[in-house]
């Protein structure tokens, strides 16, 4: 008698379903899992390139070297042009430093304008040149004051004044050094940073000729009245 086919309909699939054949997919490849984990290629060049553009750590990007080097060039020769001044300072001979002359003397309304300014306040801040450097007048010497140092002392106001001027005429040498915004700006500054010390030289020296002519008179009478006492007692 034939075997009945239709007498155990599922068995066979129930077989099938015991024993399933596993599919391969796009997730269960390795190849595939490495390849859908990687980046696109468009990211990686354009981080490749960000890497490479931006400063590492502890190094210094070339707008910072840049700037450092203009600092530097401004410095420089800001310090040359005062070393220059100071030199021509030390060689110029002080005698002929007229105080009455056209470029020295005061001018017309001019001490009313420095009164304005208040320069007997602050002008003892300012820095003295003669406190550091010992090839200079010193200043101190009016504490015990004769007709000799005061005359002294108005010949050095006269100096201090053209040497200041000097380093003024000197300040395009900065623009020059560092063409540019920063050099403009270190030029103007360092041309505007003299006329302080200049309008202190021009505020003392018609006090000091005035304290001068008094000394004159004062020693002058003292002599004489010493050689009109020498001479009675004769």
């Amino acid at each position: 008698m034939p075997p009945n086919k239709h007498k155990n309909p599922h068995r066979r699939h129930n077989c099938q379903s015991q024993n399933p054949t596993p599919l391969r997919t796009a997730h269960s490849d390795p190849v595939s899992k490495l390849k859908s984990s990687l980046p696109p290629p468009g990211f990686c060049l354009a981080a490749l390139l960000r890497g490479i553009n931006s400063p590492k750590k502890g190094t210094i990007s070339y707008e910072e070297e840049s700037m450092t080097k203009s600092v530097f060039n401004i410095i420089l020769t800001a310090c040359a042009a005062g070393l220059s001044s100071l030199l021509i300072g030390a060689l110029l001979p002080i005698e002929r430093f007229e105080p009455d002359s056209f470029l020295f003397s005061a001018k017309e309304g001019e001490p009313k304008i420095y009164d304005k300014l208040s320069i007997r306040k602050w002008k003892e801040k300012l820095p003295d040149l003669s406190k550091m450097v010992d090839i200079m007048y010193p200043k101190n010497v009016i504490r015990r004051p004769t007709a000799v140092n005061t005359e002294r002392l108005i010949q050095e106001t006269c100096l201090a004044e053209y040497v200041h001027l000097f380093l003024m005429a000197l300040s395009p040498l900065i623009f020059a050094a560092e063409p540019g915004p920063l050099g403009a700006v270190a030029a103007l500054l360092f041309f505007l940073g003299n006329i302080p010390f200049i309008m202190v030289q021009r505020y003392n020296r018609p006090k000091l000729c005035a304290l001068h002519e008094k000394l004159v008179i004062r020693e002058n009478k003292k002599a004489s009245d010493t050689l009109a006492k020498g001479e009675s007692i004769k």
